[in-house]
């Protein structure tokens, strides 16, 4: 398995995620196990609200407790 994680959105302003969306294809495509989560919300965790944070948190949280 290969981990990528990432803290950006669809809606954000700096980085496409697009380049995102294109690394985890490649990866795929060499027969990688890749986990990809797109947030929806907010944009490098400036514009997300509490809630969110705390869900792209436990997400975090939840893949490092299983793979370590």
């Amino acid at each position: 398995m290969v981990p990528t994680e990432g803290l950006s959105a669809d809606l954000d302003d700096r980085v496409h995620p697009g380049h995102a969306r294109k690394l985890t294809a490649a990866l795929e495509g060499i027969g990688a196990n890749v986990r990809y989560f797109e947030n929806i919300e907010g944009g490098h965790g400036g514009a997300a609200d509490n809630a969110q944070a705390a869900w792209v948190n436990a997400l975090i949280w939840t893949f490092l407790q299983q793979t370590i």
